[in-house]
C-alpha cells in the first residue's frame, strides 16, 4: 500500500530517506529540506509533519528496507537509534547491539543496490572523547562501531559518506526540547521552584542548535562534488552550574542547588607496566639445538 502511494505520485523526482524522521532532529530536518524531493520519513513513532513532498513508514528500518527499492534514491540520512544515550543503560545493553544490527542491514541493502548513494550518519562528539578511567558509554561505543562499519563498507561499494559528529542538540524555546534531556528536566524542576541535586559541578555540557544542524546536512545534499568525509561540529560549552543560574536568572526563579558527592560504584586500577629489558623468552631460544 505504502509503495504503490509513493510509486503514483512524484514519479520523476529523486528520494530523500529520512530514519527517525519523527525524533527531535528528524523534525526539524525534514521542514528544512527542499521541496524538489521526495521526503520519505521512517520511524516507530507518528508525527504531526505536513509537507506535500513528504510520505510516512510507521514501522521498523528492516522492514522498510526489505520492502523499498533504492533505484531512485539520492541520500539516506540516518538519524534513527534504538533508545538515546539516557535510557541505553537503564533499560537493556543489548539495543546498542541493535543500533549496530541496523547500520549493517542498511549498509548491506545500499551495497547491493550497486547505486551511487548519498549516506549521512548522525554520529556523536562522544567518540572523539579519550577514556582513560571510565566506560565508554554504551550509546557512545555504537555509534563509533557504526562509524568503523561505514568506512570498511565504502571500499567496496559505491556509496558516498558524510559522518557527521554532533553534540547534544537543543532548542531555542527550552518548552520544545525532548523530555528525556538534561535541559528540560533542569527547566522543568526550577520552574517548579523545586532544588535541583548535582553530583558533578564540574560537567560541561555542549550544546548546539538542532536548526544550525538541520541547515548543515541540507547544505551537505546541495554540494555539487562529494566525497566521503567526516565532519565534527563543534557546540557551545557551558559549565552546569552556569547553565542553572542562566536559567534562573531569566526566568526569575529562586530554588535552592545541592551539591551532592557522586559514589562511584565501579572500581577498578589502571597499571601500566614496561617490558623488561631482558626477555627471558627470547634468551632461552639461544640455548635450544
Amino acid at each position: 500500500m505504502f509503495a504503490k502511494k509513493l510509486k503514483n505520485s512524484m514519479k520523476n523526482k529523486k528520494e530523500i530517506i529520512v530514519t527517525g524522521g519523527s525524533g527531535f532532529l528528524g523534525t526539524s530536518l525534514i521542514n528544512s529540506l527542499q521541496n524538489n524531493f521526495k521526503i520519505i520519513s521512517v520511524d516507530r513513532k507518528k508525527s504531526n509533519l505536513k509537507k506535500e513532498n513528504l510520505f510516512f513508514y510507521k514501522g521498523k528500518l528492516k522492514n522498510f528496507l526489505s520492502k523499498h527499492n533504492l533505484n531512485n534514491v539520492k541520500a539516506i540520512i540516518h538519524l534513527a537509534t534504538s533508545e538515546s544515550r539516557a535510557l541505553m543503560f537503564q533499560k537493556k545493553p543489548i539495543l546498542a547491539n541493535k543500533n549496530i544490527d541496523d547500520m549493517i542491514y542498511l549498509l548491506e541493502k545500499v551495497k547491493k543496490s550497486k547505486k551511487k548513494i548519498i549516506l549521512i550518519f548522525a554520529s556523536s562528539r562522544d567518540v572523539e572523547k579519550k577514556y582513560k578511567r571510565s566506560i565508554k558509554d554504551l550509546y557512545s561505543f555504537s555509534k563509533e562501531y557504526s562509524e568503523n562499519l561505514i568506512k570498511i563498507y565504502s571500499i567496496d561499494a559505491k556509496f558516498i559518506f558524510y559522518i557527521v559528529r554532533i553534540p547534544d542538540l537543543y532548542d531555542y524555546e527550552i518548552s520544545k526540547n525532548p523530555k528525556k534531556k538534561a535541559l528540560y528536566k533542569i527547566y522543568t524542576r526550577l520552574s517548579k521552584s523545586q532544588d535541583l541535586s548535582i553530583t558533578n559541578p564540574k560537567h560541561d555540557f555542549e550544546y548546539i542548535s538542532r536548526t544550525l544542524v538541520s541547515k548543515k546536512i541540507t547544505d551537505l545534499l546541495s554540494k555539487k562534488n562529494h566525497k566521503n568525509t567526516i565532519l565534527s561540529l563543534n557546540g557551545e560549552k557551558i559549565n552546569i552550574l552556569k547553565l542553572v543560574k542562566k536559567i534562573m536568572n531569566k526566568y526569575n526563579i529562586k530554588s535552592r542547588i545541592q551539591l551532592i558527592k557522586k559514589v562511584n560504584k565501579l572500581n577498578y586500577k589502571f597499571k601500566s607496566y614496561k617490558l623488561e629489558k631482558k626477555l627471558f623468552f627470547f634468551n632461552n631460544l639461544k640455548n635450544i639445538t
